[in-house]
């Protein structure tokens, strides 16, 4: 336990830090109590209407084509966070299943974080799956957490999900002013022009922009400002390959 509360920010809690840090290790574990055995069409129905995407240019919801895994989260980390820190982060809390870093599901870094697709202990629904989530980004070390997803022609074999990179294409290349506005407004960053499209911006939400990246690039797109949005994907397998084309 005590190792555990060296990982947890400090800034936030000033002054009420030791209640703060007892609260979340008693959320944590409560957590992991409370939960049973779900199947993930049983895990999934808390969270069905907020997950969607304007990848293809009309709402496109998530789970009418992939399955919710109720087994998994995703986990951003901060630049300064070292492997072997992340590694002793998860298994101190208890949660998570013993990451392997020789495996698939190692930790990748790359545009200054590190990438890592975590496995809870049992399955959980949906709103528990965020109450972690939600408790994980309290701490310093992570940037965000979402949740997995996994395709169901593989029998669920490939995982995925959204990293905290998005992309935006403006209606005139030439006026940047709704860019700027949005950005500053939503407390995301603007990383860079995209390489292969000169009207395309690379954005990065993390905990402290006004939601996720999946929930940004909505945003975004439904103001009617840009003409397209789109998340970043990433799989178990593309993190094994250790590159990102889309960066």
């Amino acid at each position: 336990m005590k190792k555990l509360l060296d990982f947890v920010e400090k800034k936030p809690f000033a002054g009420v830090r030791k209640v703060a840090v007892v609260a979340l290790w008693v959320a944590l574990a409560g957590s992991l109590l409370s939960c049973g055995k779900f199947t993930d069409s049983d895990t999934s129905y808390d969270c069905k209407d907020e997950l969607y995407s304007y990848n293809t240019g009309v709402k496109s919801f998530f789970l009418d084509h992939y399955s919710f895994r109720s087994d998994c989260i995703f986990i951003g980390f901060n630049s300064h966070a070292q492997t072997t820190e992340i590694m002793n982060f998860i298994k101190e809390t208890g949660l998570f299943e013993p990451v392997d870093p020789k495996s698939n599901h190692r930790v990748l870094r790359m545009e200054g974080v590190s990438y890592l697709f975590v496995y809870t202990k049992r399955r959980k629904p949906c709103y528990q799956l965020k109450d972690i989530i939600n408790k994980l980004e309290m701490v310093d070390i992570v940037s965000y957490a979402h949740l997995a997803f996994c395709s169901r022609h593989d029998n669920c074999k490939s995982i995925f999900s959204f990293s905290g990179f998005f992309r935006v294409t403006l209606k005139d290349k030439d006026d940047f002013t709704d860019l700027n506005d949005l950005a500053l407004e939503t407390n995301t960053r603007i990383i860079r022009q995209s390489r292969h499209n000169p009207d395309e911006f690379i954005l990065e939400a993390n905990k402290y922009s006004k939601g996720n990246a999946m929930q940004m690039a909505n945003y975004f797109f439904e103001t009617g400002k840009f003409a397209a949005t789109m998340l970043d994907f990433w799989s178990d397998e593309r993190i094994n390959e250790a590159g990102n084309p889309y960066i």
